[in-house]
């Protein structure tokens, strides 16, 4: 694998990414490699990577039934 160098960062940015990079328990190196991997993928294939996060999320939630609901609502 490559490795890539990047000189004159501000440490105010250097900051900010080992912060987020702690809030999402990885270290710096990791929190940078997955962001230079997802700005490299095309926008294709992030819209694709989100709709299956959001599947997943979805997929776990219990269905609501729609005439339930809806009767629930008008029942005096």
């Amino acid at each position: 694998m490559a490795q890539v160098l990047v000189g004159k960062l501000p440490d105010s940015v250097v900051e900010l990414l080992r912060a987020r990079a702690a809030g999402a328990n990885r270290s710096l190196e990791q929190e940078l490699r997955l962001i230079l991997i997802e700005a490299a993928q095309p926008a294709r294939a992030r819209l694709r990577d989100v709709a299956a996060g959001l599947r997943g999320q979805l997929a776990a939630e219990r269905p609501v039934d729609t005439l339930d609901f809806l009767r629930t609502g008008r029942e005096p």
